[in-house]
């Protein structure tokens, strides 16, 4: 779901460099049925990719790492584990219909601030709304029935952020001026809870923090999860921008223990450079 830029984050990420490194990573570990989900998922194993959404001209209520482009419908950054002219499933974060792309050679693609320009592996196919795509394989693997679980915004004030889907709850609490609480429930059992720094410019002017500001370095966001089943197992896909890029961390919520990083299923891009 989309979030307006800060001012402080426009200014941060007018530098160059790369994008921010994701959160360490933990041992990927293979999820077994439960009475559940019943759905088995190898995590070491393929799990398709994240695209960013492409559109022909900048729209006010998408998203400001879509890229702009007229010749794909989403765009994964180079390289990527697929196959030019495979056809591949794509589903909308929105719940919107599934649809299929067929993946390119990967080219230079405009992106981000100024002239910057980064090799994407185009995917070209019909219009996918303004939201991240997880892009899977055809066919599925056997026992996954793959779909969008909608993320719905239930608490939007400076101190308190809360998003739901389903049985899942995800909260973002102040805690301090520079610091927040982030963490992630399905029903009544904790599976991430993580505490955060907002991260400011050298020299920059102070002010406390504001969960309502939009996108702000060091603050995580939801931005969409997915299903392998009606049950779970569960993807969700956070938000991690920093000052000099667009990053996105996935996490796996399996029938047991806590979240875990997925680190094949991440995301990372330059957005200015010079």
């Amino acid at each position: 779901m989309p979030r307006p830029i800060s001012l402080l984050a426009m200014i941060f990420w007018s530098s160059c460099g790369p994008a921010p490194a994701p959160a360490p990573v933990v041992a990927n570990v293979a999820s077994e049925p439960t009475a559940r989900s019943g759905v088995v998922v190898d995590t070491s194993g393929p799990l398709g990719v994240l695209a960013l959404p492409a559109a022909a001209a900048r729209r006010d209520d998408g998203p400001y790492w879509t890229a702009i482009t007229t010749d794909a419908a989403a765009v994964v950054p180079a390289p990527a584990p697929l196959v030019p002219g495979q056809t591949y499933i794509a589903l909308p974060a929105g719940g919107e219909p599934a649809v299929e792309l067929t993946a390119g050679e990967p080219r230079s693609i405009a992106y981000g601030c100024e002239d910057n320009h980064t090799d994407m592996v185009p995917l070209d196919g019909a219009a996918v709304p303004a939201g991240l795509v997880w892009v899977l394989p055809r066919p599925v693997p056997a026992g996954w029935t793959p779909a969008a679980r909608p993320l719905r915004l239930d608490l939007d004030s400076a101190g308190q952020r809360r998003w739901s889907a389903g049985d899942l709850e995800i909260n973002l609490t102040r805690i301090d001026d520079q610091h927040a609480e982030f963490r992630i429930q399905v029903g009544a059992a904790t599976v991430h809870d993580e505490r955060v720094e907002a991260y400011f410019m050298e020299g920059a002017t102070l002010k406390p923090l504001d969960l309502t500001d939009g996108a702000t370095p060091g603050i995580p966001v939801p931005e969409a999860v997915f299903g392998f089943g009606p049950g779970g197992p569960l993807l969700v896909v956070v938000d991690r921008s920093g000052f000099e890029g667009v990053g996105f961390q996935t996490l796996f919520i399996g029938d047991r223990g806590p979240a875990r990083e997925i680190a094949a299923l991440g995301l990372g891009v330059y957005y200015c450079a010079f």
